[in-house]
């Protein structure tokens, strides 16, 4: 198995989310085929650059900021399995499925407080999905 970045990196940040996701994917496969992780946490961080002409402006639980997210679940071990790259103004929910791995049990904030996540989550994957609980009905 060999994973290939062409350096030096110029691809943008469509290019970056691309090769993050191969990346993680096929690393966190490899991963959980090796290891008896049962448990995946989601979650998201800003990344902040009002210079990119491509940032949004986005809020966290720490307020308003401009730039990007790193969208990530790991396991138990810390080890992350997947991960999206967006702009700040796209919801956790949105990428949350993409996010998903086949694991016993899963947790996350109450941003990926979704029915239809958590049905995904077990109908497709066999995880049993807990969340933080959303003031917003969705």
């Amino acid at each position: 198995m060999q994973f290939h970045i062409e350096q030096p990196y110029i691809g943008g940040k469509k290019s970056l989310d691309k090769e993050l996701k191969e990346l993680t994917s096929l690393l966190g496969d490899t991963y959980l085929c090796l290891n008896d992780s049962k448990w995946l946490v989601m979650d998201s961080t800003p990344i902040i650059d009002e210079e990119d002409e491509d940032s949004e402006v986005g809020y966290n639980s720490k307020g308003r900021f401009v730039g990007f997210k790193l969208h990530l679940s790991c396991d138990e071990h810390l080890v992350p399995l997947r991960a999206e790259f967006t702009k700040a103004n796209i919801h956790d929910v949105t990428v949350s499925e993409s996010l998903l791995s086949p694991v016993k049990y899963g947790s996350a904030d109450s941003a990926y407080d979704c029915k239809n996540l958590k049905l995904t989550a077990w109908q497709v994957h066999g995880v049993m999905l807990g969340t933080g609980q959303s003031k917003k009905i969705r």
